[in-house]
């Protein structure tokens, strides 16, 4: 029983390795909902912004391929600001050359052009975005396949 004592006062020492798990940073951009009125497409993206730095705006492009197999864009999209821990929900209407919803069958996220808060943070971003779509019908990513 007497092990126990200089076992803590080891671990307190610091003498045993401890493995922290860092949480990592992301910048999420989920398409939560894509609808035509009216031949024409809206679509609601969510922003989690998970940097550990308020936003005060964040701006990026996308690009859209169709169900012609043609790539549209660069459109640009922007939230105000957004901040740590906290997510937005935005509701964006497509350009006039998108058409309905249902001809969309990819959104391809290019890149932060803007990303900023205390500090500029569009390479953070870049790096750190996390994106995804639960739209089945329209993939939503940054894989230009």
């Amino acid at each position: 029983m007497r092990f126990w004592p200089i076992v803590l006062a080891a671990a307190a020492l610091g003498v045993f390795p401890v493995v922290a798990m860092a949480q990592q940073a992301s910048f999420d951009l989920e398409l939560v909902s894509a609808d035509s009125v009216d031949s024409k497409c809206s679509i609601i993206l969510l922003a989690q912004n998970k940097l550990g730095s308020d936003i005060a705006q964040a701006s990026f492009e996308v690009f859209i391929r169709g169900a012609d197999k043609k790539l549209r864009g660069p459109y640009s999209f922007s939230f105000a600001a957004i901040a740590n821990g906290k997510q937005k929900a935005k509701k964006f209407n497509l350009p006039d050359a998108v058409q309905s919803c249902d001809k969309i069958k990819k959104m391809m996220w290019n890149l932060f052009t803007v990303c900023k808060g205390d500090k500029d943070l569009t390479d953070l971003c870049n790096t750190a975005a996390n994106i995804s779509s639960s739209v089945d019908s329209i993939e939503f990513n940054n894989n230009a396949e």
